[in-house]
């Protein structure tokens, strides 16, 4: 997405990578969190709302799902 919007491929890994640390330091419930950073009519607003329509929540259940089944099997 990064990379689609004009970032160069190490800004957007290098982004990625702090986001996602940051996220790891939060002791905060997922949806507090959410709440925190997104304002109403915003860029992360928008872009929340697309991945609800996408099922991007649906996604994630499913592939954490499938890989839990997949390691019961191993």
């Amino acid at each position: 997405g990064g990379v689609l919007a004009g970032m160069s491929r190490e800004m957007s890994y290098q982004f990625t990578k702090g986001l996602f640390k940051s996220f790891a330091a939060l002791d905060d419930k997922p949806a507090d969190i959410k709440d925190s950073v997104m304002s109403p009519a915003g860029t992360t607003a928008e872009g929340y709302k697309i991945l609800e329509e996408n099922r991007v929540r649906s996604a994630f259940i499913n592939a954490i799902k499938g890989a839990y089944e997949k390691s019961q099997k191993i």
